[in-house]
């Protein structure tokens, strides 16, 4: 359990007050209220802690790898071992050896199985942070304060204030805040159609588990659906 204890601990020093950091706070300048995310500089060094841990994940070994070698690990080969004593002072019989043998290799490898699938829930959870990170930076990248922000309802602003980061990232509502987030980006970006396909097509590369094929079909026909109306709002203001 060392390696997963380990990793764990790494990125709970990572997360040590981020986690619990709302991803949006009200800001007020000469009276206006304004709605900022956290700042880019924050992110990017999150990002980039998150990143070195993901590449050592990867390049870890995997359970294929380690399954076949759990009963080889140094210093220790099953075969190897001198025979238990029976509780009589007797050597145990070839069948009953084997047998200690066989479960002590069962045992050994249903302790790699456990912290392989460890590893690779600890992994899945870093990845998602990483692509919750990347959502709020395209935000950033397109003005989310002057621009994105001014699309959201007043209940969506309050909820995004009120949202922390690990919540975002991995709770039961970041997919529903992601998708509000999301759609308020396209509606700022509906009047430049080759923009919001190059955004669709990297929040697909780069967050699938918040950007699915579905979502990036359902954007696509909100964006022709929005185009249409404003075609047909300049052709009425024209006659």
């Amino acid at each position: 359990k060392e390696l997963s204890y380990g990793t764990l601990l790494f990125l709970a020093l990572i997360f040590k007050s981020f986690w619990q950091r709302h991803i949006a706070y009200t800001t007020f300048h000469n009276g206006v209220a304004s709605l900022e995310l956290i700042s880019r500089s924050e992110l990017e060094i999150m990002r980039s802690a998150l990143e070195i841990l993901a590449y050592v994940l990867s390049t870890g070994p995997s359970s294929i790898q380690l399954l076949p070698r759990a009963t080889q690990a140094p210093g220790f080969n099953v075969g190897n071992q001198q025979p238990a004593i029976g509780s009589f002072g007797l050597l145990p019989t070839p069948a009953r050896q084997q047998q200690q043998q066989q479960d002590l290799q069962q045992s050994i490898q249903a302790a790699w199985h456990s912290e392989v699938s460890t590893i690779n829930s600890i992994r899945n959870i870093l990845l998602q942070c990483m692509e919750a990170i990347r959502i709020l930076e395209l935000l950033h990248e397109y003005r989310f304060s002057q621009v994105v922000a001014l699309r959201l309802a007043d209940d969506q602003r309050l909820e995004l204030t009120n949202t922390e980061f690990g919540e975002f990232a991995v709770g039961d509502s970041g997919k529903w805040i992601s998708t509000v987030l999301i759609e308020a980006l396209f509606s700022a970006l509906s009047s430049d159609q080759r923009t919001v396909e190059s955004v669709s097509r990297m929040l697909k590369e780069f967050c699938p588990k918040f950007y699915s094929d579905t979502d990036a079909s359902l954007q696509h026909g909100l964006s022709l659906l929005r185009q249409a109306h404003q075609t047909r709002t300049i052709d009425r203001d024209f006659r």
